[in-house]
C-alpha cells in the first residue's frame, strides 16, 4: 500500500457538505483513517476555530492549516489554497485530494496498488484522476499557453495546440478532473514552485493537468466511480443510499430520483445552516414532518452528539382534507404506505436509535410535550397549507432556546409559488409580527434565528492607540457570541479616534464614551480601569481586555454572575502562593497606614498570602454596587507605582468579599495556559500575539480577516503608527 495524505479544502459552506459525506468515507473506505489527513480552510477564523468544528471528523492523524489571499474570488482562493498549501504541508510521496461533496458508495479493493507504478516507457505516474472531456471557459487553455511560455521550465516544451472551441465556451478534449485525485508530492512542489503565489488560473484540476500534459508527463486516468466513490449532483441521495446498504451503490435506471427521496433535497441547505449557527458541540433538535427518515438519517450523521425528536403522524388522510388536497405526496398515501414510510425511517435512523425520539402524532400535539427553550433547532417541513404552518410557527417558536435557529422547507417551491401552498406567506406575515429577519437558501429552504438579548454589557478601555488593532480582533469576535451592547470607553485624544471609527462601523455596533484619564506618571491606565466599574451606569458589565479574542460562549460568565456581585477569572493554573504571585503580593505590606490599620492590614495580607487561584483581571464581570468596587479603585490608586497594582490589589482584596472565580478556559494564556481545550476567551498578554508561537498561530488570521474586512476603517483609514510594522499583511 502506498503512503499518502488525504487533502481536503474547507470553507463555512463545504464544511456543512462534508459532515453529509463523511460517515461515507468511513463506512465505506477506513484505510482513511491510517493515513494523515490535512484539511486547508478557509482563513476568514482561526485555526482554533476550525479545529472545534472539524471535531466530528474523530480522525487520529488530522492536522488543520488555513489559507487567506487577498484580491480573488472565494473560489480561486480555496483552489489555490488546495495546490500550494499542500506542496508545503504534505510529508508523503503521494497525496489524496478529495472533495467534500465525494461520496463513497461503497467497499472495493481502492487505490489498486498498480496505478502508482511506472507505464512501458519507465515513467512513473504524476498524476493518478479521473478522466474528464472539456475545460470551460475556452480561454482557460489560452491563458495558460502564454503563462507557460513565460516560464523557463515549461517553454521548453511545445504547446499543446488545442483546437479550440466551435460552439459554446466548452473546448472539448481529453482531461482529468480532481474530486478524487492523487497526485505526487515531490512533482506537485516542482510545479507550485512556478507560480507560487496565486495560479495563473482559477482552476485547480486544469492547472495540475496542463502543468502535466506540456511537460508530458504520465498521467494515468481511472474512473473512480468504478471504484465505490461518487461525485453526485443529488447529493443526500447518494450519501442516503450509501448508508443504507452495505454494498456499491448502483444508479437508479435512466438516472431518476430514488421514490423515497426527494429532490432537490433540503439537506446540504439545511446542514449548511445548522453548521454555520452550531460550528460544535452537543445539540438538540426536531424534525417536524419526517416521510422516510432521509433527511433525519443525514443529520443524525453528520452531527454525533445531536439527539433529534422526529414527529410524524404517518396516518391517511380523507380526500377533502385541506393536506391532501395541496397535493402534497406525503398525504396521498394510504395506510400501508404510511406503515411503510415509517419503517424505513426506523431502519434508516436505526444507527442512532439511542439518540432519536419518534413522536407518532399530529405536530401541534408533539410540541406541547416538550419544554419551552429547550432546542437548538427546529426543522419544519410537514403539512405546507397556510393554517397548518401559520399554527406549527406558533406552536414550536417558543420551543427553541435563545440563539437557536428555526428552519422550514418549500418556501417559494413551485405550489407555494402558485398559491396552493401557504409557507411564504405564512413564514412572512410571523417573520413580520416578530420583526424577525428570513434568509433564504438553495433548495427552498428558510431560517430564522431567535435573538439573544443579553442584559450583559460588554466594556473596553482604549487609552492609546498601541492595541487598536487587538481591539477591532476582540469586538469582532466578541460579536460572534455576544448579542448585547459593547461599550468603548477612551480616554486620549489619539484613542478618541479609535474609538470613533469603530462606533461608525455599524457591523460592530459599538457605543463610544469618553472618560478622562487619572494625572499619574505611572500606570494611569490600571488605575483608570479599577475605576470604570464605578462610573459604567448598567446594571450588569463584563470587562475585557483589548488583547483578548472570544472564541466561545459567555453564557456561564453570565450565569456566574447572576449568583455573585463579582466574578474575577484564573490565570493559567497558578495560586497565591506561586513564587511570582507571592513576591507580588508582599511588596504590597507598606502600604497599610494609608488603606487601614496595620494589624487589619496584616491580617488581610496573611489570607491573601493562603492557598487561593491566582487572578488576571484582563477579564472580569460585576453587577453594580458590587461591595469590592470602591476598595479595588482606592487600594489600586494607593499601589500605582507597583507592578501589575489592579491586578495584585484585586488578589489581596478578593478573599474578603463575595465573588466567583471562573476558570482559565475565560482567560486562557497561549504560553502559561494549562489546557487548551473547549477555551472561551483567550488573552495574549504581553505582546504573545506578535512572538512566533501558538498565540501569533491563533491572533494573526483573526487579524488578517478583519484587515481585509476593513472594520472600523483599519486598511483605510488608520496610519502606520496604528498598525505594527509586522502586522500589516502584505498586498
Amino acid at each position: 500500500m502506498i503512503a499518502f495524505t488525504t487533502v481536503v479544502g474547507v470553507d463555512r459552506d463545504h464544511l456543512a457538505e462534508w459532515r453529509l459525506t463523511w460517515p461515507t468515507w468511513k463506512r465505506h473506505h477506513r484505510l482513511l483513517l491510517d493515513h494523515p489527513l490535512l484539511v486547508v480552510c478557509d482563513g476568514d477564523r482561526s485555526v482554533a476555530d476550525w479545529q472545534q468544528s472539524l471535531q466530528f471528523l474523530g480522525h487520529p492523524q488530522l492536522r488543520v492549516t488555513t489559507w487567506t489571499q487577498v484580491g480573488v474570488t472565494q473560489r480561486e482562493k480555496m483552489l489555490t489554497g488546495l495546490t500550494l498549501a499542500p506542496a508545503q504541508h504534505v510529508q508523503t510521496p503521494w497525496l489524496l485530494k478529495l472533495d467534500t461533496d465525494a461520496v463513497a458508495t461503497g467497499p472495493s479493493d481502492w487505490p489498486v496498488p498498480a496505478w502508482f507504478q511506472s507505464h512501458p516507457g519507465g515513467s512513473v505516474p504524476v498524476l493518478v484522476a479521473p478522466p474528464w472531456g472539456y475545460t470551460r471557459p475556452s480561454t482557460t487553455i489560452d491563458r495558460l499557453e502564454e503563462w507557460a511560455d513565460q516560464i523557463p521550465e515549461l517553454n521548453s516544451f511545445p504547446r499543446l495546440n488545442i483546437p479550440p472551441a466551435q460552439t459554446g465556451d466548452r473546448r472539448h478534449h481529453p482531461r482529468i478532473t480532481s474530486w478524487c485525485a492523487f497526485i505526487r508530492t515531490d512533482w506537485l512542489r516542482a510545479i507550485t514552485r512556478l507560480s507560487p503565489e496565486r495560479l495563473p488560473v482559477p482552476s485547480h484540476d486544469t492547472f495540475l493537468w496542463y502543468c502535466a500534459a506540456r511537460c508530458q508527463e504520465f498521467i494515468r486516468k481511472i474512473r473512480m466511480t468504478h471504484q465505490g466513490w461518487r461525485h453526485p449532483v443529488h447529493l443526500q441521495k447518494w450519501v442516503t443510499r450509501s448508508l443504507d446498504t452495505g454494498s456499491r451503490v448502483t444508479p437508479t435506471p435512466s438516472g431518476a430520483p430514488s421514490p423515497d427521496v426527494q429532490s432537490p433535497s433540503p439537506a446540504g441547505s439545511l446542514l449548511r445552516v445548522l453548521g454555520q449557527a452550531f460550528p460544535a458541540g452537543p445539540l438538540r433538535g426536531a424534525e417536524v414532518g419526517v416521510a422516510t427518515g432521509g433527511t433525519a438519517a443525514a443529520l443524525l450523521n453528520a452531527y454525533p452528539a445531536l439527539h433529534l425528536h422526529l414527529i410524524d403522524p404517518w396516518q391517511e388522510y380523507a380526500c377533502d382534507h385541506p393536506y391532501r388536497v395541496s397535493g402534497d405526496r406525503c398525504a396521498r398515501r394510504n395506510r400501508n404506505a404510511n406503515a411503510c414510510a415509517a419503517l424505513t425511517t426506523l431502519q434508516r435512523t436505526g444507527f442512532a436509535a439511542a439518540r432519536r425520539t419518534i413522536w407518532t402524532e399530529e405536530s401541534i400535539l408533539a410540541a406541547t410535550r416538550l419544554t419551552d427553550a429547550s432546542l437548538d433547532f427546529v426543522f419544519l417541513d410537514a403539512d405546507h397549507t397556510y393554517p397548518a404552518v401559520q399554527a406549527d410557527l406558533q406552536a414550536w417558536w417558543p420551543k427553541i432556546r435563545p440563539g437557536g435557529v428555526f428552519v422550514g422547507h418549500d418556501y417559494q417551491g413551485r405550489r407555494d409559488r402558485r398559491g396552493i401552498w401557504g409557507v411564504r406567506r405564512a413564514v412572512e406575515e410571523w417573520a413580520a409580527c416578530q420583526r424577525l429577519t428570513v434568509t433564504v437558501t438553495q433548495n427552498h429552504v428558510w431560517s430564522v434565528q431567535k435573538p439573544v438579548e443579553s442584559p450583559l454589557t460588554a466594556v473596553y478601555l482604549l487609552t492609546g492607540v498601541s492595541h487598536a488593532a487587538r481591539l477591532v480582533v476582540s469586538l469582532v469576535s466578541l460579536r460572534r457570541y455576544h448579542r448585547g451592547p459593547i461599550v468603548l470607553y477612551t480616554s486620549q485624544p489619539e484613542s478618541h479616534r479609535i474609538g470613533e471609527q469603530c462606533a461608525a462601523d455599524l457591523r460592530l455596533r459599538v457605543e463610544h464614551r469618553v472618560v478622562s484619564q487619572p494625572r499619574l506618571r505611572r500606570n494611569a491606565t490600571f488605575v483608570l480601569k479599577t475605576q470604570l466599574p464605578l462610573v459604567v451606569p448598567e446594571e450588569t458589565a463584563l470587562f475585557l481586555d483589548a488583547d483578548t479574542m472570544v472564541t466561545g460562549d459567555l453564557a456561564p460568565l453570565a450565569a456566574k454572575l447572576d449568583a455573585s456581585a463579582f466574578v474575577a477569572t484564573q490565570f493559567a493554573n497558578w495560586r497565591s502562593t506561586t513564587r511570582p504571585i507571592r513576591k507580588r503580593v508582599e511588596r504590597w505590606r507598606t502600604l497599610a497606614p494609608q488603606f487601614e490599620p496595620d494589624a487589619a492590614w496584616q491580617r488581610r495580607m496573611d489570607r491573601a498570602l493562603e492557598p487561593h487561584p491566582a487572578i488576571n483581571s484582563g477579564v472580569f464581570a460585576w453587577r453594580k454596587g458590587a461591595p469590592i468596587l470602591e476598595d479595588w479603585a482606592r487600594l489600586t490608586r494607593l499601589g500605582h507605582r507597583l507592578f501589575i497594582p489592579d491586578e495584585v490589589a484585586l488578589q489581596i482584596l478578593l478573599p474578603d468579599y463575595p465573588h466567583a472565580i471562573l476558570d482559565q478556559r475565560f482567560n486562557c494564556s497561549p504560553r502559561f495556559g494549562a489546557y487548551q481545550d473547549d477555551v472561551r476567551i483567550w488573552h495574549f498578554h504581553g505582546d504573545r500575539h506578535e512572538k512566533p508561537g501558538p498565540g501569533r498561530d491563533r491572533w494573526f488570521p483573526e487579524f488578517q480577516s478583519c484587515w481585509h474586512a476593513d472594520y472600523a476603517g483599519m486598511q483605510s483609514r488608520w496610519s502606520d503608527s496604528v498598525i505594527e510594522r509586522d502586522h500589516r499583511p502584505a498586498g
